[in-house]
């Protein structure tokens, strides 16, 4: 514990409480002063207890008032050491009560050309290999595509020469909006000259604008997240999941369809299913507010999206985790199907795929 000398500035010492005054070696310290102050922080007496003449009594009460002064200092340890414990089911719920205003519109993409579906895949791979060339976080390339879709969803027409940069300027305005100390515009600027840094810049605000600085969207890689601090995994299903939430930003269909907790559900129990063949436990059926059944349509298409990503030739968020890929595959596949949980069943055993049952 550390030890305060006494000081003639008492205002200095409203704020600090009376054990602070008690130095925990008898040896080195004589006396000492017990200062007690009135609510307006003027001092009412100055006692002077000698540390020697302390009875047995006396000090069997005051190595109690230790302990239980040590073991409050450890409790409130524990709590500064993870702030967010206490509040984190209150952050959760404030963020499903938000992601409704951050999805795009359900049939955006209807009246845009068919052209372009294939041209935001592209552009999403695109964007995720540069995520990792620039060292960004996934949170960064997941708010990217929510104003890309966004953008795209509050837009009658869009000119697809200017789609790569309006597609680097929206991971431009995640990286200022996440990182504390995000790249420069001219790392966003390719070299062969598609666009210079002042278009670059001049796109910032037209986008900031279209999406009414609206920047702080709840994403998947949010919620899954939170799960996982509520529900701790291994580090195998903590990558297996983060790389099936980056996999659903390649279909627009699904981040349509799905909220982006829905789909961080999804993301989680195919994988904790793969890795662990555990069923959705019960904690995060409580805490998140999804039964099985809920999920249920969006753990289908995820997972037929995980299956067919292989065999595609876009491979951006896979080689984004190819140093744990392998382990992915390897834990995946060494369990038997014969432990698959009762509500599911296999509908085509030829590549391997399982869907929930009612």
């Amino acid at each position: 514990m550390q030890v305060y000398e006494y000081s003639q500035d008492i205002s200095a010492l409203v704020n600090l409480p009376v054990d602070c005054f008690i130095s925990e070696s008898d040896q080195q310290l004589e006396v000492a002063f017990e200062i007690v102050l009135a609510p307006s922080g003027d001092e009412l007496t100055l006692d002077i207890v000698s540390m020697e003449t302390e009875d047995s009594s006396s000090e069997d009460e005051d190595s109690s008032q230790s302990s239980s002064s040590s073991e409050s200092d450890q409790d409130e340890s524990v709590s500064q050491d993870d702030p967010e414990s206490e509040y984190v089911e209150d952050i959760y719920w404030n963020l499903r009560a938000t992601e409704e205003r951050f999805r795009p519109k359900l049939d955006y993409m209807d009246h845009l050309p068919q052209i372009l579906r294939d041209l935001r895949m592209n552009l999403v791979d695109k964007l995720t290999r540069v995520v990792v060339d620039l060292q960004l976080d996934t949170e960064t390339l997941h708010l990217a595509i929510n104003y890309l879709d966004r953008i795209f969803s509050n837009s009658t027409s869009v000119n697809l020469q200017d789609l790569t940069l309006i597609g680097m300027t929206a991971l431009f305005i995640a990286a200022k909006h996440q990182s504390r100390n995000p790249p420069g515009a001219q790392e966003f600027v390719p070299r062969d000259g598609g666009y210079t840094k002042k278009e670059l810049l001049e796109m910032e605000w037209r986008l900031l604008k279209t999406l009414d600085f609206a920047l702080s969207a709840p994403t998947s890689n949010n919620f899954l997240h939170i799960f996982m601090s509520t529900y701790p995994v291994c580090e195998t299903t903590q990558n297996l999941a983060v790389f099936l939430a980056d996999l659903s930003l390649m279909d627009v269909d699904l981040l349509v369809r799905h909220d982006s907790s829905k789909v961080a559900a999804a993301a989680l129990f195919i994988a904790n299913y793969r890795v662990n063949r555990e069923n959705w436990p019960e904690d995060l059926d409580l805490f998140s507010g999804y039964p099985v059944e809920d999920i249920e349509d969006c753990v289908d298409e995820l997972y037929k999206l995980e299956l067919i990503s292989a065999t595609r030739p876009l491979q951006g968020i896979r080689t984004k985790y190819k140093n744990s890929m392998s382990v992915i595959q390897t834990a995946s596949t060494s369990q038997s199907s014969s432990s698959a949980p009762t509500y599911w069943r296999p509908f085509n055993n030829t590549m391997g795929h399982f869907r929930l049952t009612e």
